[in-house]
């Protein structure tokens, strides 16, 4: 039974034109979209992917120039602070005058302010009771090189966190203390909080530069001091690099997180952007969802399109066949029923009939046609014969009267050039008659056909100078060897330099231009193009159709045969030949012939 479906289905169906013809409109057009579709999803995942990670990155830059200036910000009031001459005289009772005064317009900042000796005993402070104990945080105790600025680790004081920065006290050009604030940073805090609100699925965090988390959403992070530290892109963190990441959050049971760092070099913090990477790609998977809709629909579309298209194609189709079939059979093409049959195989099966009941009737014209050809070009060969014999003639009595009078010898030189001139066209006139009513058999071999067309540049160099014709040649390949008749691609060539001489009686250039390796289009890929181009006075757009035809012919001399055996030749070489022509701007002849 299922051997018996297949076989009903590929002979009946399959076999249709109008079902082979859905089938290939429907799968073209949903491959086409398919394949734009799955280039441009992949496109938008990348794009989504590094667009995420750009934005991430640049907030993290953003906030660590934003942490980074406040801190450097306090360090240079404190620095200027020190340029007072009642803070770097060391007197105790001035120097309270001063940081009093700055913890007044900075209470929102400075939790305390203090001044420091060599030793780390503090000598004037903001805070009651604190003069002359140690500074636990006195940065010479620890590897701080003497006499530079200085930022504490970041601690928790009274659930804030507090860091403590440090200037030297320089007292004519000798080190004398420090002055010190511990300062609130608690708008990282609110720094991180703001920005993970904006972000859908994210969050904002900072670490020190072990690893711990100073700064985070989820503030009981901070306070268990969690360390992120076992993570490959915190130590890349830390070793001041920047850049993005993904990794599982083991903090919110293992998401994936999409992830930009930048560190804070000058307070050893690193800041990272995080985001749900589920929540960063849900536009990816709205656009999926969407082009899953555009590929249902266009299958529906192109269904509907192809049986509307294929039936307006097929119903002229069989009309054409059932007109085949009446003219094989001798009768008019009328309207006839429509047959169960395949349409294309019926066609071939008509046309073939047709053809053998054509092919007596169409060598008996081309023989008359032949004939007539071969009586109109009698005709013109006795004509443009009778007219050289006549001049051979008279000048043979001339010179015979010439040399009874023994005239001088260029008088009669003169005469003789004109008898060799008027044999030679004889003689070319017999040649055109020959190459047309009995071509040569075609030969090829492989042919360099920059040698060839040397050669006949060389021949025609001399004709060339005396008519003030300058010819140049141009090509991109010193050596082209292609499948080629030598003596019939000259004299192909040399017509259409002898056209171009012609066109140019005033002088002018011929540019001879050999392009390799183009492509010639249709069935012949790999073609080499060889175009001559003269600036003569060019040929009328009416006349340009004519051109190739037998006999025909714009010149008071000549046969009108140059071109048409051109032709032949090229196209006996399985190449093409066309003329474009502007009058009195020149004329371009482009030949292609294959290279194989």
């Amino acid at each position: 039974m299922i051997r018996f479906l297949r076989k009903l289905f590929r002979t009946k169906i399959l076999n249709k034109i109008v079902t082979q013809f859905v089938f290939s409109h429907v799968f073209l057009a949903v491959l086409s979209i398919a394949l734009v579709g799955f280039f441009l999803l992949s496109e938008i995942n990348s794009f989504i992917t590094q667009s995420v990670k750009n934005n991430q990155l640049e907030v993290a830059r953003r906030s660590a120039s934003e942490i980074y200036y406040f801190v450097s910000n306090t360090l240079n009031n404190l620095s200027f602070a020190t340029k007072f001459r009642d803070v770097y005289l060391m007197q105790s009772i001035d120097q309270q005058v001063v940081l009093d005064e700055m913890q007044t317009n900075n209470k929102e900042i400075y939790r305390k302010i203090f001044v420091t000796d060599t030793t780390g005993t503090i000598v004037s402070t903001t805070e009651f009771g604190a003069v002359g104990l140690i500074d636990e945080d006195f940065p010479y105790l620890d590897d701080q090189p003497l006499g530079s600025p200085y930022i504490s680790p970041v601690n928790i004081i009274d659930d804030r966190p507090v860091i403590t920065v440090s200037t030297p006290i320089i007292q004519y050009d000798r080190f004398v203390g420090n002055l010190s604030a511990e300062i609130d940073v608690g708008f990282i805090w609110d720094l991180v909080d703001s920005l993970s609100k904006k972000i859908p699925g994210g969050q904002v965090y900072i670490i020190s530069d072990n690893g711990t988390l100073i700064a985070h959403p989820t503030l009981s992070y901070v306070y268990n001091n969690e360390n992120l530290a076992s993570f490959a892109f915190v130590q890349n963190l830390l070793d001041n690099n920047e850049g993005t990441d993904t990794y599982e959050d083991l903090l919110a049971n293992g998401e994936t997180m999409i992830c930009a760092y930048t560190p804070v070099k000058e307070l050893k913090w690193g800041i990272v952007v995080a985001q749900s990477q589920s929540v960063a790609y849900s536009v990816y998977r709205d656009i999926l969802q969407k082009w899953i809709l555009i590929i249902a629909g266009s299958i529906v579309i192109a269904l509907v399109l192809g049986i509307i298209i294929t039936r307006n194609l097929v119903q002229p189709l069989k009309k054409l066949v059932e007109g085949v079939q009446r003219v094989s059979e001798g009768s008019s093409p009328g309207t006839i029923e429509i047959p169960h049959t395949e349409e294309l195989a019926t066609l071939a099966r008509e046309f073939n009939h047709m053809t053998e009941n054509l092919e007596s009737v169409q060598k008996k014209l081309q023989m008359a046609e032949r004939l007539a050809t071969m009586s109109k070009f009698a005709s013109v060969v006795a004509h443009e014969i009778r007219n050289p014999f006549n001049s051979v003639v008279i000048n043979l009595q001339v010179l015979k009267r010439d040399i009874r009078k023994k005239e001088p010898p260029d008088r009669l030189e003169q005469h003789m050039d004109v008898i060799d001139s008027e044999i030679r066209r004889i003689d070319d006139l017999i040649q055109n008659y020959l190459s047309f009513t009995k071509p040569r058999e075609f030969d090829p071999h492989d042919t360099d056909l920059h040698v060839l067309l040397d050669e006949i540049i060389l021949a025609q160099h001399a004709r060339a100078e005396k008519q003030s014709v300058r010819i140049e040649r141009e090509t991109d390949h010193d050596s082209l060897i292609i499948p080629a008749d030598e003596d019939q691609l000259k004299q192909a060539f040399l017509n259409i330099m002898l056209n171009s001489f012609q066109a140019m009686p005033k002088g002018g250039s011929l540019k001879i231009a050999v392009l390799a390796d183009h492509n010639g289009g249709g069935d012949c890929d790999g073609t080499v193009k060889i175009v001559f181009e003269d600036s003569g006075i060019g040929i009328e757009p009416d006349n340009l159709p004519k051109v190739f035809d037998f006999f025909y012919t714009s010149k008071t001399t000549g046969t009108g045969l140059g071109l048409a055996v051109t032709q032949q030749i090229i196209e006996a070489h399985h190449g093409t030949i066309n003329i474009s022509s502007t009058p009195d701007h020149g004329t371009a002849v482009t030949v292609l012939l294959p290279k194989e």
